[in-house]
C-alpha cells in the first residue's frame, strides 16, 4: 500500500517539483555573452539554409545532400506543400584523417531536432583550422560528417515520428532484424496489455482541463496496474505491429534510415575503413532541464576511458552558497544483454535512472553503430553515445507524446494543433538558460570528441 501512495505521489508531484525547480535556479553563468539566439532556428526551413550556408563558408562538402532522399511529397500535409520545398536530409563532410570518423546527428525525433541543429550551425559559424585547439594544422583532424535534421518531416511538422508515424530511432534495423522484430509476440514489452494506455480513444480534447486531469488519471491508473518501470519500458522498446500506435518502429527502413545507411555504409563505407569511431546524437526530453547525459549501450569494457574524454563538468554558483552543480557529462549505460533479441525479456529493477527501461529497445542509432556501422571496432576506439539534454518532467512527456499520437490520428486541426505546441515545448524549452546550456555543453562534447580523435 506505502509503495502503491509512493508510485501516485511521484506522478503528481514530480513534474511540479522540477517546474518550480527549473523556474527558480540560474547556475550558468557561463557564455553569458554567446549569440546563442542566432543559431536556434524558427522552423525546418530557416535551419537547414542556416546550416547548408555554414557549412559552406567552412569549406565543408555539401555535394552529398543532393543524393539524400527527400521525404515523399504525397505524404505531406497541405500546408507543407503549399511553400514548395523539398524535405531531405542535409549532409556536411569535412575529409580528414581516411581512417578516423567523427559523426556528428541531429534531428532523429522532430521537436528535439531544434538543440542538434543550433549545435551543428554553432560549430560550423566558428569553425576555423587555426583556431582549434586540437590540431593547429589541421592534418591530423578526422573526417567529420555532419548530418543535419535526420526526420526532416518531424522537424518541420514537430512531430516527433516521420510521414509514417515512424519512430527513426527504433527503426534504424536491417532485414534479419526487421524479420525478428515481426516475428516476435507483439506483447513482448506489454505494449498490448498496456494498449489502452499508449493508444487511448476516449480524451474530451474539447475542453483542455477536462483532457489534462483525464490524462492524470489514466497515468495514475496506469501505475497502480503496471508499475513506472514497466510502463517505461513498454513506450521505449518500441511497438513494429501496430502502425497508428505509439512508438510504432516501421514494418521496413524508413527513408530516414536508408539515407543514414547510403552516407555512413555507403559513401564513407566506415564498417571497412574506420580504425577509430566516435558517434553522438543529440536528442532532448530526459533528465534534469539543460542537463545533457550521454546514453551509451551496454558494454561489458571498462569505462574509465569515457570520463577521461567527456569528464563530468561542473560549475560553481557564486551568487551565494559557493555551490558546486552539474552542467552536464553525466553517463549512462542500458543494461541490455542477449534478451533484447529474444522473446520474453524482463527489464531489471537496477537499471540507471535515465536508460532504465530501454533495456528492450533496438533500432536506434547506437545500436546501429555499436552492431553494423562498426562491428571490428570496441573499447576507445569506438564511442556511440546519444547526447540527452533534460528539458522538462518525464511523466509530463510522455503524458504529452501519447495525448499527440492520438490528436494526430482521431483529432480536429485544432486538437492537433494544440498538441503539437505542446510537444514542442516538452522538446524544446525556450529560454535564454535552456539555450546556453545546450550549445556550451554540445560544443564542449563535439570538441571532447574531435580531441580524442585528432590525438
Amino acid at each position: 500500500m506505502m509503495q502503491l501512495l509512493i508510485s501516485i505521489a511521484i506522478a503528481i508531484l514530480i513534474p511540479l517539483i522540477l517546474r518550480f525547480y527549473n523556474s527558480k535556479t540560474n547556475v550558468f553563468e557561463l557564455h553569458n555573452n554567446i549569440d546563442f539566439n542566432d543559431y536556434f532556428s524558427n522552423d525546418y526551413e530557416s535551419a537547414r539554409e542556416l546550416f547548408e550556408a555554414n557549412a559552406l563558408k567552412a569549406g565543408f562538402d555539401l555535394s552529398i545532400s543532393g543524393g539524400m532522399q527527400p521525404v515523399n511529397r504525397s505524404k505531406l500535409e497541405p500546408s507543407l506543400l503549399d511553400k514548395k520545398i523539398d524535405l531531405t536530409t542535409s549532409v556536411a563532410i569535412r575529409r580528414g584523417h581516411p581512417n578516423k570518423f567523427l559523426i556528428h546527428i541531429s534531428g532523429v525525433h522532430g521537436p528535439e531536432s531544434y538543440a542538434g541543429s543550433a549545435i551543428q550551425s554553432h560549430f560550423l559559424s566558428h569553425f576555423s583550422q587555426k583556431n582549434l585547439d586540437v590540431n593547429e594544422s589541421g592534418n591530423n583532424l578526422p573526417t567529420i560528417v555532419l548530418i543535419h535534421a535526420l526526420n526532416p518531416y518531424g522537424f518541420a511538422t514537430n512531430r516527433r515520428v516521420n510521414e509514417d508515424n515512424i519512430d527513426i530511432n527504433r527503426n534504424i534495423l536491417d532485414l534479419k532484424h526487421f524479420e525478428f522484430v515481426k516475428s516476435r509476440n507483439p506483447n513482448y514489452a506489454k505494449y498490448v496489455d498496456m494498449d489502452e494506455t499508449m493508444n487511448p480513444t476516449w480524451f474530451p480534447f474539447h475542453n483542455v482541463i477536462v483532457t489534462k486531469v483525464c490524462m492524470l488519471f489514466m497515468t495514475i491508473k496506469s501505475i497502480i496496474l503496471y508499475g513506472m518501470l514497466s510502463i517505461k519500458t513498454a513506450m521505449v522498446a518500441g511497438n513494429y505491429h501496430k502502425a497508428t500506435g505509439f512508438g510504432f518502429g516501421g514494418f521496413e527502413a524508413s527513408t530516414s534510415a536508408l539515407n543514414l545507411f547510403k552516407v555512413t555504409l555507403d559513401v564513407l563505407d566506415i564498417p571497412n575503413q574506420a580504425s577509430e569511431l566516435v558517434l553522438i546524437d543529440v536528442h532532448t526530453g530526459l533528465g534534469e532541464s539543460g542537463v545533457d547525459t550521454l546514453l551509451m549501450e551496454a558494454d561489458d569494457s571498462n569505462d574509465d576511458y569515457l570520463e577521461a574524454i567527456f569528464p563530468i563538468e561542473y560549475h560553481t554558483n557564486q551568487n551565494a552558497t559557493n555551490k558546486r552543480f552539474v552542467l552536464g557529462g553525466l553517463k549512462e549505460r542500458a543494461l541490455r544483454s542477449s534478451n533484447a533479441l529474444h522473446n520474453t525479456p524482463t527489464p531489471t529493477k537496477k537499471s540507471p535512472l535515465l536508460a532504465g527501461g530501454y533495456e528492450l529497445t533496438i533500432g536506434t542509432t547506437t545500436h546501429f553503430c555499436e552492431g553494423a556501422l562498426a562491428p571490428r571496432l570496441h573499447g576507445p576506439n569506438k564511442i556511440c553515445v546519444t547526447q540527452e539534454f533534460g528539458t522538462v518532467g518525464a511523466i509530463t512527456v510522455g503524458q504529452v507524446l501519447i495525448a499527440e499520437n492520438y490528436a494526430h490520428h482521431y483529432g480536429n486541426a485544432e486538437e492537433k494543433a494544440y498538441f503539437l505546441s505542446q510537444l514542442k515545448d516538452c522538446f524544446y524549452v525556450q529560454t535564454d538558460e535552456w539555450k546556453k546550456r545546450v550549445l556550451h555543453r554540445g560544443e564542449a562534447v563535439f570538441y571532447q570528441a574531435l580531441k580524442k580523435l585528432s590525438s
